[in-house]
């Protein structure tokens, strides 16, 4: 009887160090197992983020025409200090005649959405003249959708490119003209969002 409780142990111990030893092991981070690992363009492939207050993206910062590639790395600083997204150096994209406004170099906005939108974030820079409806645009963005436009000009450059990735974040434009979601509020923008834009989107605590 006790050679067979011996023999019993052994055998257990030796089938539990089997499946220690012979289990099949996932490399990919607990909670991403349905996801492709490869690198593409809606995959985080650097390590999670331990901040669990907002879902981290991948955006795609590309130039629309021939734009100055300082503009392009400083939307990629813009992003990634802002909004702590990792942002990289997308394939350039030609302006074609099609995404111009009939007879000019003015470039019509939703011509450039209808063509371009997309779901990933994708933040186009140009150095052309943007328009919609008679209006010139500094920026422009699908508010269900992650594609964004901005023009490369330097001196508000980072208010609009936060300002259009906040609408791809769900947030419209905001009454306090201190907040960088109002519109026509150079004088009083803070350079962030108001408490009540904050609140509406999952990044903030």
């Amino acid at each position: 009887m006790k050679n067979f409780i011996k023999l019993l142990i052994v055998a257990i111990v030796l089938f539990l160090i089997c499946e220690l030893i012979f289990s099949p092991k996932s490399n990919v981070p607990l909670g991403l197992e349905n996801i492709d690992t490869k690198c593409c363009s809606n995959v985080q492939c650097n390590k999670p983020s331990t901040n669990k207050s907002f879902q981290k993206h991948i955006v795609a910062v590309k130039a629309l025409g021939n734009v100055d590639e300082s503009d392009i790395y400083d939307v990629i600083n813009i992003i990634e200090q802002f909004y702590g997204y990792t942002a990289y150096v997308g394939t350039p994209v030609k302006l074609t005649q099609d995404l111009f406004v009939d007879g000019s170099d003015i470039v019509n906005a939703d011509a450039c959405l209808n063509k371009f939108f997309s779901k990933e974030k994708v933040v186009y820079v140009l150095d052309k003249r943007l328009w919609r409806n008679g209006n010139y645009l500094r920026g422009y963005a699908a508010t269900n959708g992650g594609t964004v436009f901005v023009r490369g000009e330097k001196s508000y450059l980072r208010e609009t490119t936060i300002h259009e990735l906040g609408h791809t974040l769900g947030l419209n434009h905001c009454n306090d003209l201190s907040c960088i979601m109002a519109i026509n509020n150079d004088q009083y923008d803070s350079g962030t969002f108001c408490r009540k834009c904050a609140n509406q989107i999952s990044f903030y605590e």
